[in-house]
């Protein structure tokens, strides 16, 4: 039998909400927006009489087609592009606004026409709107930007383009806007689900995003391993609890420390490292609230930026720092909600075993089951896991498929853990030792056996039985097709000098389906 691997975690490269829901409810003025709110941004002026929506699509864009968009519906992840982040300026009355899609926000205006899209690339300064009741739609606000004393107003240019014009200029094609708000903004149409668990990777490897997945050691020192994920410790698992519109904190499930950076130090060094805090921290000078936006240029991954702070965005810089005057894949992060482990064929079914450090949930078309040597040491038990395996269980898998994704989970799960032992990292054995038992096949029976006399390690994240000087034996095949609920099954034990026979006398390998058998010259049930 190869050996069973425990392989990458399966990433959420899809947009895993979809249930986000705009108001019915139009607003116009500074006063009624709130900070951090989730927004559609419907406009009307003489290109769009009918009215249409900002968007962002590689450019900022006014579409023509006021149904692109429907109040009071859901909108779909493919929708993304027309949700913007509202940061309210409380001393100017002005605000800024990021777009959910990608995370690029509107910059200033330099001159006297200026094309918004020259900020593709998140390296121009900040704009700040200011609001002015629209003249020509009521319930309409202009949007503008302040250049010492001029105004210079977002607006549809040709080709549905927005850019900053005077309105002496173009007056009829004023942008006017009424701001609909996201209503239910735990369910934005990006890669996190809030409070549930999962694995932290920024960047892919590459020069200049290498980054890695993001773990804590030792409850505190944070710590990037690289591209493969580290399944040795709780510390990898990370749960984001919060929302998109008020903020992520972002909690280590191993110390429940919670992710940070000290703001004094960031404002003028934008290599300060993040660290983990108390969760109840009252620093000041320390941030642990995190905003949450869309990143394209690696599929599935999203940005993040200190609470309120749009440019102090997370960056493979030197470390798990930040970059604020750009955006690439460095900055671009990833939530992986399951682990894959490979099952390896035997007969017709697939098998592995696995011992994790953090609880997973048993998925449709995967039996696991925990197993015990009885008492007599001639048989092993095995007993159905029916929901959730609990973490540090070793447990026997058993499908069709040969891979299986096993989502994390926060429930910790009842199943007893048997006798099955694991290691979450490589285990050094000696050669021809005969203190374990592992998962493998003798003459095509599937069942746990010596190693083989040439092993010297039993795999991460593997389980096995340690025989603790007890008489070894070959080992005990297994019959899996007669365990069903929580019942047990009886499994045969294998020595090199037992033969096995059917009720017909005829001599067999092992017993492969339940009934009454003959061994070593006692009468054994497969149940």
């Amino acid at each position: 039998m190869k050996k069973t691997i425990l392989t990458v975690l399966s990433c959420v490269t899809a947009l895993v909400g979809s249930a986000q829901t705009l108001s019915n409810t139009p607003v116009s003025t500074f006063e009624e927006l709130e900070d951090g709110g989730i927004y559609a941004l419907k406009t009307i002026n003489d290109k769009a009489s009918n009215g249409g929506w900002y968007y962002r699509n590689n450019n900022f864009n006014f579409t023509l087609n006021p149904n692109d968009v429907t109040p009071g519906s859901k909108v779909s992840a493919d929708n993304n592009k027309y949700l913007w982040k509202v940061y309210k300026n409380t001393t100017d009355q002005t605000i800024a606004l990021v777009n959910m899609y990608d995370g690029v926000y509107m910059a200033s205006t330099t001159g006297n026409v200026d094309n918004i899209n020259k900020n593709n690339n998140c390296d121009q300064n900040i704009g700040y709107l200011h609001f002015e009741a629209s003249t020509k739609h009521e319930g309409y606000s202009n949007l503008y930007i302040l250049n010492g004393s001029n105004k210079y107003y977002a607006t549809a240019n040709n080709g549905g383009k927005l850019g900053y014009w005077t309105l002496e200029a173009t007056a009829g094609n004023q942008g006017c806007v009424q701001f609909y708000k996201i209503i239910d903004p735990e369910n934005i149409a990006l890669s996190i689900t809030p409070n549930k668990p999962c694995l932290l990777r920024i960047g892919d490897g590459e020069e200049h995003s290498v980054g890695g997945y993001i773990y804590a050691t030792d409850g505190s020192a944070l710590t990037m391993n690289g591209q493969t994920a580290n399944l040795s410790t709780l510390g990898s698992e990370w749960i984001f609890e919060g929302d998109y519109a008020n903020g992520f904190k972002i909690v280590n499930a191993s110390s429940k420390k919670v992710l940070g950076v000290n703001t004094s130090n960031l404002a003028t060094n934008e290599r300060t490292k993040l660290a983990l805090y108390d969760a109840d921290n009252t620093d000041s000078n320390v941030s642990t609230l995190w905003d949450v936006t869309g990143n394209t240029f690696i599929s599935g991954s999203f940005n993040l930026h200190v609470k309120g702070s749009i440019r102090d965005r997370v960056n493979d810089n030197s470390g798990l720092a930040f970059w604020k005057t750009g955006v690439g894949k460095g900055s671009a992060l990833r939530v992986y909600n399951n682990v894959d482990i490979t099952l390896t064929e035997v007969g017709s079914n697939t098998y592995a075993t696995t011992y994790l450090p953090f609880a997973v949930t048993v998925p449709e078309g995967i039996n696991a089951y925990t197993a015990t040597i009885n008492n007599e040491h001639n048989s092993i038990e095995l007993t159905k896991v029916e929901d959730v395996i609990p973490a540090e269980t070793g447990v026997i898998l058993e499908g069709t498929a040969t891979s299986a994704a096993l989502p994390l989970t926060t429930t910790e799960g009842t199943a007893s853990k048997g006798g099955l032992v694991g290691t979450l990292t490589n285990k050094t054995i000696t050669a021809g030792t005969t203190d374990y038992l592992v998962l493998g096949t003798k003459d095509g029976a599937l069942g746990f056996y010596l190693p083989n006399a040439a092993s010297t390690s039993i795999g991460a994240n593997k389980a096995y039985f340690e025989l603790n000087g007890q008489a070894s034996a070959m080992g005990y095949a297994i019959n899996f097709g007669t365990v069903t609920g929580i019942a047990s099954a009886t499994i045969n034990k294998q020595n090199s000098t037992n033969a096995c026979y059917d009720l017909s006398g005829r001599r067999i390998t092992s017993p492969v389906k339940s009934g009454l058998y003959i061994s070593n010259g006692k009468k054994i049930i497969v149940k």
